[in-house]
């Protein structure tokens, strides 16, 4: 007797990406066409009012055939953390899917899951986020720089394709593209008050569990990059004060390499009221700011060659300032 087929739970939040959330279901459901071997159920969460999205979502509901829609709408923005939890409580798949609404998948995309699923029994899987073709000559550049080790160190796997499928450590992983079987996930998995990096809290809970983490470079998602600097730099403090409010939790979280960004910012806050009261930086003090500086242009030629060679030196240290910030945000300011 043939043993009845799996079931993913793909669970997305949204709020106010109509389009973006179109592009993504569509994806979806190409890929869910070209991978029959599996049963599939969508959970989407409106995080806020919001009918535009509502509507796009339930237009999908004739084309799903059998597949389940489950669409949850909260008058209040919830953290997507909570959100993503209240889903998880309907979730009925052997598998959940994470994915984000600015995010969407090739064709072949659950065929490959398929394949590495019967390779290996894995309980958490996960791929890179690749900048979309298409994109804007600085997202471009945003998506060449986040994939450097210079630039994001453990989490620059998640936006190149590197290496070969293998054990991770959690900052590899990402929830715009993430596969959790389960039975691996307790009732409320995500810690609720996080602001970001909710599933980096929740995978290192889960590496103390002896539970294993892969990687694997050949399932990826198209990830939309932010549109202009300042939004960048919005993500990219979210992104430390995440981290910066894990540590509150659990200090071993905390690595040296989350640390360094921090001392960039504090190196820079230095300079600038140094400049400001008129004195001169010179010897000791002006060193390591050469230092970072070649730094700087030598990481951004190693992605990408010469082209834009300053413009992509320039957002090495928007990114470690940004995030060193939000890390201090998140341990001094979230207590």
């Amino acid at each position: 007797m043939e043993s009845p087929k799996p079931l993913i739970s793909i669970i997305t939040v949204t709020y106010k990406r109509d389009s973006l959330l179109r592009r993504s279901m569509e994806s979806l459901l190409r890929a869910m066409e070209n991978e029959p071997r599996f049963y599939y159920e969508f959970l989407v969460a409106i995080n806020g009012p919001d009918k535009v999205s509502k509507q796009s979502t339930l237009s999908f509901k004739s084309r799903l055939g059998s597949s389940p829609l489950v669409v949850r709408d909260f008058d209040h923005p919830k953290t997507p953390a909570l959100a993503r939890n209240e889903l998880l409580h309907e979730a009925q798949g052997e598998w959940v899917y994470f994915i984000d609404d600015d995010a969407y998948v090739d064709p072949d995309f659950f065929s490959l899951f398929r394949e590495r699923v019967f390779q290996k029994d894995f309980s958490i899987l996960g791929g890179p986020n690749l900048t979309p073709p298409g994109s804007s000559s600085f997202q471009k550049l945003t998506g060449l720089v986040l994939s450097s080790r210079f630039a994001t160190f453990f989490s620059s796997a998640r936006y190149g394709q590197k290496g070969q499928l293998r054990s991770c450590e959690e900052g590899e992983l990402i929830l715009c593209n993430l596969f959790v079987k389960r039975e691996a996930l307790a009732k409320d998995p995500f810690a609720e008050n996080l602001v970001c990096a909710e599933e980096n809290f929740l995978l290192h809970q889960m590496s103390a569990k002896k539970k294993t983490l892969y990687y694997d470079p050949q399932l990826p998602v198209w990830h939309e990059r932010r549109e202009n600097l300042k939004l960048l730099i919005l993500q990219v403090i979210k992104y430390g004060r995440g981290r910066g409010q894990s540590v509150l939790k659990d200090f071993k979280i905390l690595k040296l390499p989350h640390l360094l960004p921090s001392l960039c910012c504090l190196y820079a806050l230095f300079i600038l009221v140094n400049l400001v009261m008129g004195h001169t930086l010179k010897g000791f003090y002006f060193y390591p700011f050469i230092l970072y500086i070649l730094l700087c242009l030598g990481a951004a030629y190693r992605v990408g060659g010469p082209k834009n060679l300053f413009s992509k030196a320039l957002l090495f240290p928007v990114i470690h300032i940004a995030y060193g910030g939000g890390l201090l945000w998140g341990v001094l300011v979230d207590r």
